[in-house]
């Protein structure tokens, strides 16, 4: 039998038809990835397929004195509680003073005294939401929530000059310009990348991290890690911030019945459902946080025209607006399909509740509007306020202790802590409520000097016996104004006003302002709508007061300044009256 053995030729060399067709392909299949690439970037840089919707974050002043804002890059004024604020607007705390945010995804900062924090970004996105801080100076106490609080996709960072921190769910830290402190955080920690470093550094849960004064690129910014100081817990600035977290969260419950998932699933044929606010509802508060639930057929929902973050599991949505400042205000919460069209149209009316809250009483050691003098170097001043008071203010300080409901507060006035001083002591007394809105003051004037204690008689004792000479008006308050001279200016054209516009009227938008001007070096003192300048020193040829609404110097409308100035026999140098048209 004849075997046949098949023979293999092989070919050595190149290919000269397949090479040029495999390079083709390779090149198509990369284009095509190129393009892809690039078409995805570009729509994501435009927001397209990951909805981007800015959100605000609410601003609460835990210290009436030197809170300021700045709002998209303008400058510095004074905050006002329950701000909104909005990514680019920065915030800065002085002396003994803080603040906190609350952000859209339940995160809360609280801003440490002389303190300056910039909002960068705060969005929620279909895809992932982010929220962004730039810390310039001071320090932060940091909390973020839950992972099934806020479910989506999240990215929090907070960026100073030398480093950039991002924070997992269920953080809570403390962060300065150069250091880190991490009580608690989910997963691995806090990720930090340093500005001169390779490889980021995790801190966990525990840690603290500190950057050194100078490093390169090979040092080992691990060695800079190390266990947290169980007296870190004990740190004061982090027992207020719990307590104001516990605080806010605590009110948050008992303004209304929370939405829980197992009273949110609406019925197939509820279109849509407002559970919160109800209808002719009274709101103390400049904010409120609407609430309700949509049906299967509802994609998205608008509240006043701004689209509301939506739970799809839960059918549930929910957000906080600001309220105009008018007595009447309409909520329009509509619901839309995936085309956008208005399925259905929920209308809710809510009235405000814009009536200051009542005087406070002085009840010891005298009562409002009286003159006591005492020889004591420390005493208690006490009182009485309505229950819808939330903070008590003496001379703009804000009583620590008072806690919001009470009907009763206390003042320690004393010369060892700078409240108390030899000679006349006015201390003005103002209440507040959740509306921001301040009572008129009560004042008492305490004069600490040799003599009977209790009660001064206006006009018939006194320090010094006589109520109309500059002397006199230096060291106690228990004078008529209208007994001063009204003799026709001596030195008229002598007062001038300066600022904000010189001349004799101005127009303004802000809250706050100083008004300055200049006069000659023979005025003893300066008054202002009866008011006598207690800052300004005899014989110094500049002046300026301050308008505030808070102060309750500048109100809506027009506002009249009578400017009068008197030299040491109290008799009238110049006066003058400058227009404010103040207009929010």
């Amino acid at each position: 039998m004849r075997r046949y053995r098949h023979i293999h030729r092989r070919r050595y060399g190149d290919y000269p038809h397949e090479g040029p067709v495999r390079r083709n392909v390779m090149r198509s299949v990369l284009l095509v990835i190129v393009l892809f690439v690039a078409v995805k970037w570009v729509l994501a840089y435009f927001g397209v397929g990951n909805t981007i919707q800015q959100q605000g974050s609410t601003l609460h002043i835990t210290d009436t004195a030197h809170v300021e804002v700045s709002i998209e890059g303008g400058e510095l004024k004074r905050a006002e509680n329950e701000q909104k604020l909005y990514p680019g607007d920065r915030v800065t705390t002085g002396i003994a003073s803080h603040a906190v945010l609350s952000f859209f995804d339940h995160a809360v900062v609280r801003l440490n005294e002389l303190t300056d924090l910039t909002i960068e970004e705060s969005h929620s996105a279909v895809m992932t939401s982010q929220l962004s801080l730039l810390l310039r100076e001071g320090s932060i106490w940091i909390s973020t929530p839950e992972k099934q609080i806020f479910s989506g996709s999240m990215t929090r960072t907070v960026r100073t000059a030398d480093m950039t921190l991002s924070l997992p769910s269920n953080t809570e830290s403390v962060v300065t310009e150069r250091s880190l402190v991490v009580f608690r955080a989910d997963g691995l920690g806090v990720t930090l990348d340093a500005k001169e470093g390779v490889v980021p550094v995790i801190v966990g849960e525990g840690q603290k991290f500190v950057l050194p004064p100078s490093y390169t690129e090979e040092t080992d910014l691990y060695a800079y890690r190390s266990p947290l100081d169980p007296l870190a817990v004990q740190s004061l600035f982090v027992q207020e911030s719990r307590a104001e977290l516990a605080r806010s969260r605590a009110v948050a419950a008992t303004e209304g019945n929370p939405v829980t998932p197992e009273n949110t699933e609406p019925e197939e044929d509820d279109l849509l459902s407002v559970t919160v606010p109800e209808n002719n509802a009274i709101l103390k508060a400049p904010t409120v946080e609407v609430r309700g639930t949509a049906g299967r057929n509802i994609a998205s929902v608008r509240i006043n025209g701004y689209t509301a973050p939506f739970e799809q599991g839960t059918r549930t949505f929910a957000l906080e607006i600001a309220l105009p400042d008018e007595d009447q205000v309409e909520i329009a919460v509509a619901g839309l399909d995936t085309d956008g069209s208005v399925l259905k149209e929920v209308r809710r009316m809510v009235s405000r509740d814009r009536k200051p809250p009542a005087s406070p009483k002085i009840t010891s050691p005298a009562h409002e509007g009286q003159t006591y003098r005492t020889g004591s170097e420390r005493f208690v001043i006490a009182g009485t306020v309505s229950p819808d008071t939330i903070s008590v203010i003496v001379n703009d300080y804000k009583l620590q202790l008072y806690k919001p409901g009470s009907t009763t507060w206390t003042y320690l006035a004393s010369t060892s802590i700078d409240n108390l001083h030899a000679g006349t002591n006015v201390y003005s007394v103002v209440s507040m409520n959740r509306g921001g809105y301040r009572s008129a003051p009560a004042v008492l004037t305490v004069l600490l000097e040799e003599g009977p204690e209790g009660v001064v008689e206006v006009g018939n004792e006194s320090s010094s016996g006589s109520a109309t000479t500059a002397e006199d008006t230096e060291s106690s308050e228990a004078f008529n104004v209208r007994e001063l001279p009204k003799n026709a200016p001596l030195q008229p054209g002598s007062l001038q006003v300066t600022g904000p516009t010189p001349g004799t009227h101005h127009t303004a938008t802000g809250s706050s302002f100083l008004i300055q001007g200049t006069t000659v070096p023979s005025t003893f003192s300066l008054w202002v709508n009866d008011y006598r300048l207690r800052l300004y020193e005899p014989g110094k040829t500049t002046w300026n007061y301050i308008a505030d609404t808070n102060l309750r110097t500048l109100h809506r409308g027009q506002n009249e300044y009578t400017i009068v100035t008197r030299d040491n026999q109290n008799r009238i140098l110049d006066t003058l009256t400058y227009l404010v048209e103040y207009q929010p």
